[in-house]
């Protein structure tokens, strides 16, 4: 299975030697109730490991650093973590007001580049990233494109994103937008100019990116191949669960692809 590596990256990305990987892990994990009343969602266990450690092991091959934006059953995700003896972070979202919410925390944090992974996703695999990019995020092509209503739906010219829609009524094409994402700070004055929408009364993350297509902004689609785990629902955790082999061979690789 192919693997993520520094010199995969963009050049400008690739020579940022402060990136930061922001993981998102402050929300109630209401959908994968009641596995949420127990755990925080990043601390479900997986294949006998807390859903975190595969997080770790993963973006630990290009981030110097982590922030974890922790909220629900915050102090087992933060004994956890420590332990890990990774340079790390943290930061409490008191108000559970989504993605772009989470995101304008990390501002006094990060540098130039940061990476945001949302803390339920797990990837084993690598991206197709051009020689150059401002911003970008995952996608996948997926045979199941009912995915798509839960995450959100991409349009491209290329790699060249055109348009962006959070949980889709209609599947445009079976591309499934990922919680993978490549920012520059110019994300923040992005957010702030972004309305509140109509689904859920926050600024959604899609909203931003799509108002940065407006403008303009060199925002890519960045195809992923390899193994990619959501764990939305309890029901999530089988089919997880299903991929414990390659989970197991991975984590026992002690690599860190420097």
């Amino acid at each position: 299975m192919p693997e993520l590596t520094r010199e995969q990256l963009p050049a400008a990305w690739r020579d940022d030697d402060d990136l930061c990987c922001v993981v998102l892990a402050a929300g109630k994990g209401s959908r994968a109730y009641p596995l949420s009343q127990v755990f925080a969602k990043a601390m479900i266990p997986v294949a006998q490991r807390p859903l975190v450690d595969y997080v770790i092991r993963y973006w630990s091959r290009i981030a110097a650093r982590f922030l974890f934006v922790v909220n629900h059953r915050k102090e087992s995700l933060i004994d956890h973590v420590a332990d890990e003896e990774i340079p790390a972070a943290f930061v409490v979202q008191r108000e559970l007001r989504g993605i772009a919410a989470a995101i304008q925390l990390a501002r006094p944090f990060v540098g130039r580049r940061f990476v945001v992974v949302l803390g339920d996703c797990v990837g084993l695999g690598s991206f197709a990233f051009p020689d150059s990019m401002s911003m970008g995020f995952g996608v996948k092509r997926v045979e199941d494109t009912s995915r798509i209503h839960d995450s959100f739906s991409v349009e491209s010219d290329g790699d060249r994103v055109t348009a962006v829609v959070e949980k889709p009524r209609e599947i445009v094409n079976d591309l499934l937008g990922l919680g993978f994402y490549f920012f520059t700070d110019d994300i923040f004055d992005y957010i702030d100019r972004t309305p509140p929408s109509d689904l859920r009364g926050e600024v959604e993350i899609t909203d931003v990116i799509a108002l940065m297509v407006e403008d303009g902004v060199d925002v890519r689609a960045l195809p992923f191949e390899g193994l990619y785990l959501n764990l939305n629902y309890p029901s999530d955790l089988a089919e997880i669960e299903a991929q414990r082999g390659p989970l197991d061979d991975w984590m026992a690789d002690d690599r860190t692809g420097e």
